[in-house]
Order: C-alpha cells, then sequence, then structure tokens
C-alpha cells in the first residue's frame, strides 16, 4: 500500500481523543481500522505479549473473515491490483508482438529459402489466429487497466478523505 500499516497489530488500541475525533469524521462506510491509524500520521507505540492459550471456545473469527479483512486492507489503501492488470496488459501486448515478429519472420526466412525452419511453423492460419488473440487479450487487459486507474482514483476520491490532519495549531 501507499501507506506503512505496522505488521502484528489487532484492532483493539488505544486513542487519544484527537485522533478518535479525526476518524469519525470520516465519511466511509468501510473503515480499515488497522490501515487508517497509520494514515492519520500520529506517533504510535506497540506494546508486545504473549498470548495466552484461549480459555474457552472457539474463534468466531473464520478464514473467509480473515480473507475479507485482508482484501479490504488491500483495496482501501492501494492501487497496486488496478496497476498490475495494466502492466500484465502491456507484458502481454508486447509479448504477443514480439511472438507474431518471430512466427513472421520464420515465414519469410521458409519462402525465402533462407532457413529450413519448417518445424517451427505452425498449421496454416494458426499463426495469424494466435498472434491477433493473444494481442487482443493484451490490449483489452491494457485497458481495463487503465479504466481501472481512473475507477481507483474516483475511489480515493469519494472517500473524501483530508488531504492533511493538522496535529496542533500553534497561535
Amino acid at each position: 500500500s501507499e501507506i506503512e500499516v505496522p505488521k502484528q497489530v489487532g484492532d483493539f488500541c488505544l486513542m487519544k481523543r484527537k485522533i478518535v475525533d479525526i476518524l469519525n469524521n470520516f465519511d466511509e462506510r468501510n473503515l480499515f481500522m488497522r490501515g487508517l491509524r497509520s494514515w492519520v500520521g500520529f506517533k504510535q507505540t506497540g506494546i508486545e505479549y504473549n498470548r495466552v492459550e484461549r480459555y474457552a471456545g472457539k474463534p468466531k473469527f473464520s478464514f473467509f473473515g480473515a480473507s475479507t479483512l485482508a482484501l479490504d486492507g488491500f483495496v482501501s489503501f492501494s492501487l497496486i491490483p488496478l496497476r498490475f492488470i495494466l502492466i500484465t496488459g502491456v507484458v502481454i501486448s508486447l509479448a504477443s508482438f514480439l511472438f507474431f515478429l518471430f512466427l513472421f519472420l520464420v515465414k519469410i526466412f521458409y519462402i525465402f529459402g533462407i532457413f529450413d525452419l519448417a518445424s517451427l511453423q505452425l498449421p496454416q492460419g494458426l499463426t495469424f489466429t494466435n498472434s491477433m488473440l493473444t494481442l487482443l487479450l493484451g490490449l483489452v487487459m491494457f485497458t481495463l487497466g487503465i479504466i481501472g486507474e481512473y475507477v481507483g482514483r474516483i475511489y480515493f476520491e469519494v472517500k473524501n478523505r483530508p488531504n492533511y490532519v493538522i496535529n496542533e495549531i500553534i497561535l
């Protein structure tokens, strides 16, 4: 993510009233508190302790719940998944173009008898079909990545977080 979220921290914490007031003023619905505590930018101090074995019962937090929490943290403070799609689209488009160029050169070398690369040739018509499919897949992913960048920026704007948090006013 674009912010530094401390590892091995839970949702339970002790906060100053000023921080609680700032967090309560957010208009967001899905609050990922572990990230928001870091985002506001005040000093944090962790207290390490050894957890004792659970006295009774089993935890109610399932694997699905933990996965949802991880996804919330990943999506709330990062455009990396959207940029991954954009970069993947560029890589696939470039690779398919190079693949098409390679197959084209094989075809030319075979036609002019420069090299006997017949074993590298695909069946008739399959070369063009494969090249176009991979190129179009790359272009679709590239387009989705660009749309994702716009959607991600809109998402961060809709959250309506302040640009900065004032720690102290000196008169």
